[in-house]
């Protein structure tokens, strides 16, 4: 009798690990770095140097968890980095279910009003349904 206990507790735990392991992972979040800090793990990027739509296609499907995407030491082209998050979304969601990698845009940082006029454009062309960040040492621009 206890060999026949001990089968139907296994059959029964067999089943039940199959119906958990599929169910596919649902993001918590929408930033997967966020998610990740939140859990105390390490996250890891990858680093785009001004691509446009083709790159963005390319690095929706990245092993990195966000995206630095470079516009300090190359050309300022804030087309170039709409399609990219076009791209990015087109091409998605993520292997994990994100609907974009998280993306950080380094911008130059120059103290004038020119550069807060960059930073709000580069505000509204991330922020249109895919989000952005942005390095604590330079003041966000007040609306």
């Amino acid at each position: 009798m206890t060999t026949k206990i001990r089968a139907l507790v296994l059959s029964l735990l067999s089943i039940q690990l199959a119906l958990h392991a599929a169910e596919p992972y649902k993001p918590k979040r929408i930033n997967k770095a966020v998610e990740l800090l939140e859990q105390g793990q390490p996250v890891y990027y990858t680093t785009s140097s001004g691509g446009g739509y083709d790159e963005g296609r390319k690095l929706a499907k990245t092993w990195a968890d966000y995206i630095n995407y470079e516009m300090e030491h190359g050309a300022f082209d804030i087309s170039a980095l709409r399609a990219f998050m076009k791209g990015l979304v087109d091409a998605g969601p993520t292997r994990s279910g994100h609907r974009t990698p998280a993306v950080i845009v380094t911008l130059p940082v120059v103290a004038s009003d020119e550069a807060t006029r960059a930073r709000q454009r580069v505000d509204d062309s991330t922020s249109a349904g895919y989000g952005s960040a942005w390095h604590p040492d330079v003041p966000r621009p007040v609306s």
